[in-house]
């Protein structure tokens, strides 16, 4: 610390890190000039003895917070030695020291992304200077961590309704084969994406097919089939009824596919295989804390948002050993959007004329290209909810030991990469354990028929009770206690209307949102009473 006019400022590698006349009061005018939107989360880079933080928390609107961020562990030791105790611990205000962007990312995800809207990055010391890319690179993936959390909301808005569908049905279906637990294995798992880089692969997975638990996504089935490989197991999580097509052509074969609960019954009614189910939580509501307590609940996965994704954290379950992937590259070569093979390619294949040439090159165009680098260094095209996906994955697999890279093309994913010789000898360190068709024995069986009429029958008589008492004369005047009443049971029912833009503000008991409410609720209990009749039957 030195003196300076009318203040003190900071002399740091070889430089004043504030002004050396009233350092603190231009720091004071550059957070009064700040533009400061609502529901902003403030971003003040190496904030140090904090001049001008007091003034941006006058100014802060209800929904916005102030993360400082410090690179420089010198830095950070001197500024909590001398900065404000009341500042530093200000409910409206966290300080960390870090210089990964992935891990700042998790802190705001930690306070919840989606209370935020922007990011606004207000520099108020000549220490966002010494580290100027560091710290753009920390607002950058903020602002896409926030872009990412409020596009799975958009998402959430589109699909709950389908989701929530599928997991009836799914329920109701008198399943030949069914586990409600997930397989393990004390082999590396080979996790195979339909990138393009699973076509580099597939030579060496077939010279070493017996020394791996092969985990395929649905869209690589059909190219793993292909190549005369047969995957240990298969990851189906569309709801939608996009990707039949991955399973058309499987030879007849009997598959192990490990399935959300929310994927598309259709897609497996007619295959044979074993199913292992598993549920993507894609909401914080009740419904599913219900099905839990009800003993009928599978395993329980985050929701990734990306089939590929969701099957590395699936891998991270199955076994201790090493986890290798391949074909998650979440970029393409225009025009070719999956590996040859593949639904996408043949169909592609068969559209050709001599007007239409081969490959979906519009359809590479839909979204606005992202143009990045790849693990090679090589220019690479990818568009942004892919490239935010690959994101995700890089951000879950940050600081896990035995994870390994084998493609050969593929946005970064900080994780150890290895060529076929390295590849050879760390499957060689686990040759004791040679492949053997899984044992699913000892897994437990599907929960009973009966248990599963009880759940639906519950859910029927909570929206019975909640349709009454919103259909009664008089809402407005509603005693307190009644009041209290409907808001316990819409609480428990915020499955019905989590997909509703207006969802957070189910507690005002507004009249038109609880019309539409009627309406979902209506639908919600026609579902539950055809998969009730239908378990009835089997039983």
């Amino acid at each position: 610390m030195i003196a300076a006019e009318e203040g003190t400022s900071v002399a740091y590698s070889g430089r004043l890190l504030y002004s050396s006349r009233s350092p603190e009061a231009r720091a004071n005018a550059v957070a009064d000039n700040a533009a400061l939107w609502p529901d902003s989360l403030i971003l003040v880079p190496s904030p140090i003895l904090f001049y001008g933080v007091k003034h941006l928390i006058n100014r802060l609107s209800s929904g916005s917070y102030i993360l400082c961020v410090e690179l420089d562990q010198n830095l950070m030791k001197f500024s909590v030695r001398y900065a404000p105790t009341e500042l530093l611990k200000h409910e409206k205000l966290s300080y960390i020291r870090s210089s990964s962007p992935t891990q700042v990312a998790h802190h705001v995800n930690r306070l919840g992304a989606t209370r935020f809207r922007r990011v606004a990055m207000v520099p108020l010391s000549g220490g966002y200077s010494l580290y100027k890319s560091q710290y753009d690179d920390i607002r950058r993936t903020l602002e896409r961590s926030i872009e990412r959390r409020w596009r799975n909301q958009m998402t959430l808005m589109h699909m709950s309704r389908l989701w929530i569908a599928n997991m009836i049905k799914n329920l109701s279906r008198n399943w030949s084969s069914l586990q409600t637990a997930l397989p393990r294995t004390t082999l590396p798992v080979v996790v195979a994406g339909a990138g393009e880089s699973l076509e580099y692969s597939l030579p060496y997975l077939r010279r070493n097919r017996r020394h791996f638990f092969l985990f395929a996504v649905d869209t690589a089935l059909p190219v793993i089939l292909e190549s005369g490989l047969e995957p240990d197991a298969t990851l189906v999580l569309e709801s939608q009824i996009a990707n039949a097509m991955d399973f058309i052509n499987h030879g007849g074969k009997h598959l192990t596919c490990i399935c959300d609960l929310t994927s598309h019954p259709a897609v497996l009614e007619n295959l044979t295989c074993t199913c292992h189910f598993m549920l993507s939580t894609f909401a914080d509501v009740s419904i599913l804390a219900r099905l839990k307590q009800a003993g009928i609940c599978p395993p329980s996965l985050p929701a990734l948002g990306s089939v590929g994704v969701a099957a590395v954290e699936i891998a991270l379950r199955l076994t201790a050993a090493p986890i290798i992937i391949t074909g998650l590259d979440f970029c393409y070569t225009c025009g070719k959007p999956h590996a040859r093979g593949s639904p996408s390619h043949l169909l592609s294949l068969t559209r050709t004329t001599r007007r239409v040439p081969v490959g979906w090159y519009t359809r590479s165009f839909d979204r606005s290209p992202v143009r990045t680098t790849d693990l090679r260094g090589c220019r690479i095209t990818s568009d942004p909810v892919l490239y935010s996906y690959g994101e995700v994955l890089a951000e879950m697999l940050h600081g896990k030991p035995g994870i390994y890279d084998m493609r050969r093309l593929g946005i970064t994913l900080d994780i150890a990469h290895v060529d076929d010789v390295q590849l050879t000898k760390l499957l060689g360190e686990h040759q004791r354990h040679r492949w053997t068709k899984p044992d699913y024995s000892a897994i437990d069986q599907a929960p009973s028929r009966g248990k599963i009429a009880e759940f639906f029958s519950g859910e029927i008589n909570l929206i019975d009770q909640a349709s009454m008492s919103i259909s009664r004369p008089g809402l407005a005047s509603l005693s307190s206690e009644k009041r209290t009443e409907l808001l316990g049971l819409l609480t428990k029912l915020d499955y019905v209307f989590v997909g509703f833009p207006d969802s957070h503000t189910w507690k005002n008991l507004d009249a038109s949102f609880l019309m539409r409410f009627l309406a979902s609720a209506a639908e919600y209990k026609e579902r539950f009473l055809r998969g009730r009749e239908l378990v009835t039957l089997q039983s």
